[in-house]
């Protein structure tokens, strides 16, 4: 996989990914939308390889149901919960806000 200069008129099949149905705990297999066979995998970070750690390279490759293979794609946001105010709170990942 590279890196690929976005073009709005243009699309380009290498960024357009997929993922499989729920392994277990909402871990899926992720694969490229134009050849669902090979597999986004931490190479070499098998539990028998000593696991997945910085700096692990990210290759595809065949399916082979390692937990190498199954990632969990969460929301990210650099500011968590955060008490705004007395009983209210702006949840990021759901973007509404709470009243408690």
């Amino acid at each position: 996989v590279r890196l690929a200069r976005y073009n709005p008129d243009y699309l380009d099949q290498s960024i357009l990914w997929t993922e499989s149905k729920d392994q277990g705990s909402g871990y899926r297999a992720v694969r490229m939308v134009n050849n669902i066979q090979l597999n986004m995998d931490a190479f070499h970070g098998d539990k028998n390889s000593g696991g997945v750690r910085d700096g692990t390279t990210i290759v595809l490759w065949d399916w082979n149901k390692g937990d190498n293979q199954q990632w969990k794609i969460l929301p990210y946001c650099k500011f968590s919960i955060h008490n705004i105010k007395k009983n209210l709170y702006y949840v990021p990942f759901q973007h509404r806000l709470l009243i408690t």
